[in-house]
């Protein structure tokens, strides 16, 4: 599979290299100066698909492939919401009676509920923000940790790291879900997803509730 990163700062960034360790895949970037390691392009056409963020849309559709993305596709085919709110997500789509779907990212995050993450990050305050047509609640952290949760029922599921790897590699597993004309969320495909996630270096905890 030939993928196109479109450089858009650190995520992407680390994104690429995720990817340029998975087999089966070759990485090419658009813009990123001063990255050696990988060949450069003008375009993605030619290629299956484009990672990014913002400009990753526009490149892909101007190729007429598949965009893999942090957030909505905006009607372009291709995997929508490849985050750490898309790994929360994902995490709760292998549960019973998902009563709480959570991510920490570093920022000054206020809120009308609290959350309780695993240590060190702890108890955080949080908001309630719409992830595509799911409900997500936003908390900050004052360090380089984030986290994604989900609690159910009967189990609890989490992922904790630093922040920009576990944003680099939500976005490059986005990559193993594309389809040719077909536009999904990350959690649509929530085993794939996270499958790929866990090869690319994260570790998923899960304890009885």
């Amino acid at each position: 599979m030939r993928v196109v990163v479109a450089v858009e700062g650190e995520v992407t960034t680390r994104a690429a290299h995720s990817l340029a360790t998975h087999p089966g895949i070759e990485v090419s970037l658009l813009g990123g100066d001063g990255i050696a390691r990988f060949p450069r392009v003008d375009d993605a056409t030619g290629h299956d698909a484009v990672v990014g963020v913002s400009r990753a849309k526009r490149v892909a559709l101007e190729a007429g492939i598949p965009a893999v993305v942090t957030g909505e596709l905006d009607g372009s085919p291709g995997v929508a919401w490849a985050s750490v709110a898309g790994l929360a997500l994902a995490l709760a789509s292998g549960l019973n009676e998902t009563e709480r779907v959570a991510v920490a990212i570093p920022g000054d995050h206020t809120g009308d509920r609290t959350v309780v993450f695993p240590s060190p990050i702890d108890a955080q305050r949080a908001r309630r923000e719409m992830v595509g047509d799911r409900e997500v609640e936003i908390a900050g952290t004052n360090g380089e940790l984030a986290a994604a949760l989900a609690l159910g029922t009967q189990r609890h599921r989490v992922i904790v790291d630093h922040h920009r790897f576990m944003e680099g590699i939500a976005l490059a597993a986005g990559v193993l879900l594309v389809e040719p004309g077909v536009s999904l969320a990350v959690w649509e495909r929530p085993d794939a997803y996270l499958q790929a996630s866990v090869e690319m270096g994260l570790v998923i905890g899960e304890r009885a509730a």
